[in-house]
């Protein structure tokens, strides 16, 4: 009875050897490939990570991505070695406890990388500089009825498409129009030969496309008075 006890023992000993000695290059060869696979999935072509490496976003991105799977493959290697590998219980805690030292500064590494990754503005989101517009230049200071002014600004931050408006009080209708980027807003403003003679105060204003707005007047006036 006892030697048959002391070959099952035998065998689910041998039988367990054979598992652990299977187990640990069958893993590694599934790490290997797994690598393989993935390294040769993005070494060619236009949209590969290797060719998106010069745009500071995706080297931020791919720099997370790997410490976070180097991390998770870490702990599920030292998890294994602590399981599989032979030892009695007080051995098997041994190895979890200095699993857990090794895990410790690799898991404060990828918390600092990915709390600067997800900490940084993601393109296109980060807020506009407050919208503006240059002080105004008139290509005239006197004009007569029916003659025309050059009136020049420039739009400065906000959002765009902009929508200008320039207006003299007192003088024709309001000019309003469209400008697709930040810049030089330049218009010829023609004036009414009706107009009497006057000194008009410029305005031009601006709005963005979020709604923020923006004005400024001429800080001399145009003198209309007949020829």
């Amino acid at each position: 009875m006892a030697e048959q006890e002391a070959v099952e023992t035998d065998a689910k000993t041998t039988v367990k050897r054979l598992l652990i000695a299977s187990i640990r290059p069958l893993f590694f060869i599934l790490l290997a490939l797994a690598v393989f696979w993935f390294i040769s999935g993005q070494i060619g072509g236009t949209n590969s990570i290797l060719s998106q490496l010069n745009e500071t976003a995706s080297a931020r991105g791919l720099i997370t991505f790997v410490v976070a799977i180097a991390t998770v493959a870490a702990a599920i290697i030292l998890l294994l070695a602590a399981i599989v590998s032979e030892g009695t219980e007080s051995d098997v805690k041994m190895r979890l406890n200095e699993g857990r030292q090794v895990m410790a500064p690799l898991i404060g590494i990828l918390g600092t990388i990915v709390g600067f990754y997800f900490g940084q503005p993601v393109a296109g989101t980060t807020q506009a500089q407050t919208l503006g517009l240059a002080p105004i230049v008139l290509s005239a200071e006197r004009v007569a009825p029916g003659g025309t002014v050059t009136v020049t600004s420039r739009v400065s931050g906000g959002r765009s498409p902009y929508t200008y408006t320039i207006t003299l009080p007192g003088v024709g209708q309001p000019i309003t129009d469209k400008l697709t980027t930040a810049g030089e807003i330049r218009r010829e403003v023609a004036i009414p030969k009706d107009t009497k003679p006057s000194d008009v105060t410029i305005q031009v204003g601006v709005e963005d496309s979020v709604g923020a707005t923006a004005g400024v007047k001429s800080e001399r006036s145009l003198k209309i008075a007949g020829s």
